[in-house]
């Protein structure tokens, strides 16, 4: 495990700057070795701003994601999105609403019996819009793609959205082993939700701001069904 003190402490004082004075301390802290029981052991605030606790996180949802997609009879692979907005938790909100309602539908419950999805936001510089999307795969088995973009563009409400880039996706671990790390470790990137630190301007705080409340109590990685790995809550 690589810690790296001066990302810490750059999110750190970010925090401070917002306010998070607890959670900015956990992060500077985060790695600190001391003894447990007269043994030797090193503290993790295991937070999601966290550059070293983020990778571990990136790093568990993508084994999770491979694992998930190897039980699959038949991978697929979308990409999905919601139209730009300036609200980036009324985006996450319409997104994580409108996939639910698709998946509660009797056509797609008949021809998909799990998935996993993994959310991405990007912010456009130029016109202050969120971009929300999200890689999602599926165990398909026969579901139709028309209807899926026609339930989108209903649930989603918002002129502009779009259910598009439908790839197979083969998953023979003595095959495609390394294609599937790959696509698993893109998917969950940590850079997502935890942003490279920066030089704190009212700018830069502003969107991690955004960010941190937008994430709220919220996970990063959606599993139902053959997606969710045995044993899994």
């Amino acid at each position: 495990m690589i810690f790296n003190p001066d990302l810490q402490e750059a999110r750190s004082k970010e925090l401070e700057e917002l306010g998070y004075r607890e959670l900015a301390g956990r992060i500077l802290n985060c790695g600190t070795k001391n003894f447990y029981l007269g043994y030797p052991h090193t503290t993790l605030c295991k937070q999601r701003m966290c550059p070293t606790c983020a990778g571990i996180i990136a790093e568990r949802n993508s084994a999770h994601v491979q694992m998930a997609i190897r039980q699959f009879d038949n991978s697929v692979a979308f990409l999905v999105s919601v139209s730009k907005m300036y609200d980036l938790a009324r985006a996450i909100t319409l997104f994580r609403d409108s996939l639910l309602k698709i998946r509660h539908r009797v056509e797609f419950k008949s021809h998909v019996p799990g998935g996993v999805s993994a959310l991405e936001v990007k912010y456009d510089e130029t016109t202050g819009f969120w971009l929300v999307h999200a890689h999602l795969i599926l165990d398909d088995q026969g579901i139709d793609t028309d209807f899926l973009k026609e339930s989108w563009g209903k649930y989603t409400r918002i002129s502009g959205t779009n259910w598009t880039g439908r790839f197979e996706y083969h998953t023979d671990p003595q095959v495609d082993l390394r294609r599937l790390k790959q696509l698993a470790d893109y998917i969950t990137k940590k850079e997502t939700w935890c942003p490279t630190p920066t030089e704190p301007t009212p700018d830069s705080l502003r969107k991690l701001n955004e960010i941190i409340m937008a994430i709220k109590h919220r996970k990063l990685l959606i599993a139902w069904g053959t997606g969710r790995l045995i044993g899994q809550e």
